[in-house]
């Protein structure tokens, strides 16, 4: 596991696009939390609870939820890039096997997904003090847990991106289609025609794992829980993704 990740750093440390899109979530992730409640509009609500402990966990999470497809398309530009520069190839033809190949990257997942989930501690701390007040609030760590949801949420967009790159190993390919299935397909689909299955497709219930706090019927604002089989379908899906994966790195000529 070590030398996989050394493998991996020594690609990372000096990319410059691995650092632009990890600063490009944490930027927003902290400017949005910062003026949420001057950013969201939503009728009377009192928005200035985001800042209010426990439920700032809760909040800083859903925010952070939103910009952990970056980090997906930073994956889908690397595994795609290792197969467009042949470095894949040259990694087996070194006696890397399929499995360490897709070990190393879901080291790099997990790693990743890891630093979201420790910098939206760090962002929901630091600006819940500043707005909020910790001292004040009682149980104000009891909602932690929303944390390890931003983890699962990262980790499973990524292990997405993961098998959209090895699918159609083209960049620009895997980053448009991953886009229309996020933001286009799922959503018209789930709206429009299959509205009691949308909570349970993958895309979705993976964002879902950190629930938004609007709800439109009836009009409300704040914490909101996913059920238990909802929950237990966004714990799947990322192993679905990888075990696609490396079937695909098993039987396709990459």
């Amino acid at each position: 596991m070590k030398r996989l990740w050394q493998i991996e750093w020594l690609k990372l440390k000096s990319y410059r696009t691995f650092w632009v899109f990890v600063g490009i979530f944490m930027l927003s992730t902290l400017i949005v939390y910062w003026t949420f409640d001057k950013f969201v509009q939503f009728g009377p609500a009192n928005l200035g609870q985001v800042y209010q402990f426990p439920v700032a966990w809760y909040f800083v999470s859903y925010v952070s939820s939103w910009f952990t497809p970056f980090l997906t398309l930073l994956m889908i530009n690397l595994v795609s890039n290792e197969i467009s520069f042949r470095t894949l190839r040259q990694h087996v033809t070194d006696g890397m096997s399929p499995q360490e190949f897709l070990a190393s990257k879901v080291i790099l997942a997990i790693v990743i997904s890891f630093g979201a989930m420790l910098f939206t501690f760090f962002t929901g701390l630091i600006i819940g003090i500043t707005k909020g007040d910790l001292a004040s609030s009682q149980n104000s760590f009891s909602m932690l847990d929303y944390l390890l949801r931003v983890f699962w949420n990262s980790f499973g967009l990524i292990a997405s991106g993961i098998m959209l790159a090895l699918i159609f190993k083209r960049s620009a390919i895997s980053i448009m289609v991953f886009l229309a299935w996020y933001w286009l397909v799922e959503p018209i689909l789930g709206r429009a025609w299959l509205h009691s299955a949308y909570a349970y497709f993958p895309l979705n219930s993976l964002e879902e794992f950190v629930p938004s706090p609007f709800n439109t019927d009836p009009p409300s604002f704040g914490i909101r829980y996913t059920s238990l089989s909802e929950t237990l379908v966004a714990l799947v899906y990322p192993f679905i993704f990888l075990g696609f994966s490396l079937r695909l790195l098993k039987t396709r000529d990459l």
